[in-house]
């Protein structure tokens, strides 16, 4: 056996061979590179219908409330009103969830006394002939209307 390495000194010698070859291309840059996940965006598109079907049909525009009932709305923005017994004023007859109302617009100003220094400002009031309803919009004692 003295022509040839020994079949156990062949392995070792392929071994180191194999962790020399290694390193070397540890050294120079070489790497092995685990493969990227290619990336998917996914769009999910959701359609939501909401149904709110508040409305109101008039029956009549267009009237004349008098006595007492003329003076709700502006009894329901709190202000000093005026009551006679022959007041009158313009509403529009609704009916809402099987309710009769009349719906008026009473319109504050608010401001000094230079008219480029006031403001108006248009409520909506829903009222029977005995209270008011709702006033839009909202003030802090009532509801706002549909």
């Amino acid at each position: 056996m003295a022509a040839g390495l020994h079949r156990n000194d062949r392995f070792l010698v392929l071994a180191a061979s194999i962790v020399i070859a290694a390193m070397v291309a540890l050294s120079i840059g070489v790497f092995v590179v685990p493969a990227l996940e290619t990336t998917r965006t996914v769009t999910v598109t959701t359609t939501t219908t909401a149904s709110n079907s508040i409305s109101w049909e008039v029956v009549k525009p267009n009237v004349t409330v008098h006595g007492y009932a003329a003076g709700i709305p502006c009894g329901a923005l709190m202000l000093p009103c005026v009551s006679y017994p022959n007041q009158s004023i313009r509403a529009t007859l609704i009916k809402y969830n099987g309710n009769y109302y009349y719906v008026s617009y009473f319109g504050v100003t608010q401001g000094s006394f230079d008219p480029a220094q006031r403001v108006t400002t248009w409520y909506t009031i829903w009222y029977t002939n005995s209270t008011e309803y709702c006033v839009s919009p909202k003030v802090q004692w009532d509801i706002a209307c549909p």
